[in-house]
C-alpha cells in the first residue's frame, strides 16, 4: 500500500524515442517483472502469479500460473522459445512455457533451488540459471532438463545469454565472474 493506504496500482509502459510515457494499468494488484515481445507481436511479462499478455493497443491479460507447484514461488524471467511459446522461470524452482493462446504447461525443476534467468539457446533449446548452486540448466521443447556444472562450486549463476558465437554465456554473482 501507498503512503495514506491508498493500493499501489501497476502499469505497463510504452516509451516513444522522444520520451511520452504512455502507461496502460495491469488489472489486478501484483508486482511485474520481467518483460519481452513476443512472436504474436505482443508484449509479455511476469506478474506476481500469473504471465501477462499486453497488446500494442494496451488490452491486457493475465494468465494465472496453473498449481501445483511451490506456493511460495512467482515468474521471474520470460523468453521466446525456437517453438514460439514463451519460457518462464519461477523463484520456486520450475520452469514453464505459455503459448501466444494461453496454454501453460509447467515442469518443476528443483524443490529448494529457485531458477532464475532464461535464454534461449541453439537448437530447439532453451538455457537457464539455478541461482543458489553452480549448475546452468537447459531444457528442451518436449521439457527434458540436464545441467552443465560451473567449474567453481557456490558460484551463483544469475544473468544468462546466447553469446555471437552460438555459445550461452552466464554470470556468476558469487564468484564475480563471467562464465561461457
Amino acid at each position: 500500500l501507498a503512503k495514506g493506504g491508498k493500493p499501489i496500482t501497476s502499469w505497463v509502459g510504452r516509451i516513444t524515442a522522444l520520451g511520452q510515457v504512455t502507461r496502460f494499468r495491469i488489472p489486478q494488484l501484483g508486482l511485474p517483472g520481467d518483460i519481452t515481445l513476443g512472436p504474436d507481436g505482443n508484449l509479455w511479462f511476469t506478474y506476481t502469479t500469473y504471465i501477462g499478455r499486453c497488446s500494442p493497443a494496451g488490452h491486457i491479460t493475465l494468465y494465472a500460473i496453473p498449481q501445483p507447484r511451490n506456493p511460495t514461488s512467482y515468474p521471474v524471467r520470460i523468453a521466446v522459445g525456437a517453438d514460439h511459446n514463451l519460457w518462464f522461470t519461477e523463484f520456486g524452482g520450475s520452469i514453464g512455457h505459455i503459448s501466444v493462446r494461453g496454454e501453460i504447461t509447467h515442469y518443476q525443476v528443483s524443490n529448494v533451488v529457485p531458477t532464475w534467468d532464461i535464454v534461449a539457446g541453439p537448437g530447439d533449446q532453451m538455457w537457464f540459471t539455478t541461482w543458489y548452486d553452480s549448475r546452468v540448466g537447459r531444457i528442451d521443447m518436449h521439457g527434458k532438463i540436464s545441467y552443465a556444472v560451473l567449474p567453481t562450486t557456490n558460484s551463483g549463476p544469475w544473468g544468462i545469454t546466447a553469446g555471437p558465437d552460438k555459445s550461452i554465456w552466464t554470470t556468476a554473482t558469487c564468484i564475480n565472474a563471467l562464465v561461457h
